[in-house]
């Protein structure tokens, strides 16, 4: 069975949406783990005696800390890499398949 260019075009957009949702679960890790991760000694200064030292790391989300079950950036560094890597992957095959998608109008 061959399939006609209305087929690959939906395959092509399926695929598409396939990227962006990987590209955005690589973002969902990066963009905390950069901008709102600190240490437990860090978050105990800002927040006293709301924060449990037996936690790895934790995440200001709003105003409340929570616990951050990844870690900091330096105790793991390769996956924070591969996150990073993950949503450049994501993102770039997105963007590649919203070009073709446009052969298929």
């Amino acid at each position: 069975m061959r399939l006609g260019r209305d087929d690959i075009g939906a395959l092509v957009w399926l695929a598409t949406c396939a990227c962006l949702m990987f590209g955005f679960f690589g973002f969902a890790t990066i963009a905390p783990w950069t901008f709102d991760v600190m240490s437990v000694s860090e978050a105990a200064q800002r927040c006293p005696g709301a924060i449990d030292v037996s936690w790895p790391a934790v995440l200001c989300y709003r105003g409340r800390p929570l616990k951050w079950e990844l870690g900091l950036i330096s105790d793991h560094p390769l996956r924070y890499s591969l996150s990073l890597v993950q949503m450049i992957i994501g993102w770039s095959a997105f963007v590649f398949g919203v070009s073709q998608m446009k052969r298929f109008r």
